[in-house]
């Protein structure tokens, strides 16, 4: 039997614009953890001009187990 102990529960992104061969930066948040629920964030960005090119955002649930 395959136990699985996590869930995701959200995973969306939105792209707002895409150069070609430009560099990115990428940064990554973690906005909250908890004992049964994390949430992070991403944002793209042209190095260049600073400009937000893709954002995303994960929420994810971890079971958690019984101590019985």
């Amino acid at each position: 039997m395959y136990k699985c102990d996590h869930l995701m529960c959200q995973l969306k992104a939105r792209v707002t614009s895409l150069g070609h061969q430009d560099e990115i930066e990428i940064e990554t948040k973690a906005l909250r953890v908890g004992k049964a629920v994390a949430v992070a964030s991403v944002e793209f960005r042209n190095k260049k001009t600073g400009k937000v090119i893709a954002q995303g955002r994960h929420t994810k649930y971890f079971a958690v187990s019984s101590k019985l």
